[in-house]
């Protein structure tokens, strides 16, 4: 019998070279618990494409590893947010794909995250009688979306 656990998708967006946040649960109520290892992954991707080590440290001093393919010197995880985030600077195309955070603690059960990033290569025209608020254009879909967009006074 397999067992399927069903976990939110929060979608992230961002343009060619700015820096996207995807959000990652590191947070435990166990006494005394914390983080061990914290893994990305992408889901084209088998393996790991970064990871963040506390074993045997403090968090200010995890053993920090990066896929040079996919990210490089371009991402680093944030301990000191909650949620922890991973920042990924100067977005491609490229990095838009769906992400999985995994966070594994001394006491806690392993927890998973899934975050979906789109990167755009511009910001749409924003329609008429609305003002930009946070615009932003998939060319690979050939669409766009325009959030929190407002009517201004006429």
């Amino acid at each position: 019998m397999t067992h399927e656990k069903r976990v939110p998708v929060v979608s992230m967006e961002a343009l060619v070279g700015e820096t996207i946040f995807l959000p990652c649960n590191i947070s435990t109520h166990e006494p005394g618990d914390n983080v061990v290892l914290v893994l990305w992954y992408r889901e084209d991707k088998g393996s790991p494409i970064y990871s963040a080590d506390t074993r045997g440290r403090d968090v200010t001093s995890a053993k920090r590893w990066s896929d040079d393919a996919m990210f490089g010197d371009r991402a680093y995880f944030k301990f000191d947010k909650q949620p922890g985030e991973l920042a990924v600077q100067n977005v491609r195309e490229t990095d838009s794909g769906m992400y999985r955070c995994r966070v594994d603690f001394i006491v806690a059960q392993t927890r998973n995250s899934v975050r979906g990033a789109a990167v755009g290569s511009s910001r749409p025209a924003v329609p008429r009688g609305c003002q930009r608020s946070n615009a932003f254009s998939s060319a690979a879909t050939n669409s766009f979306l325009v959030k929190d967009a407002q009517r201004t006074p006429q």
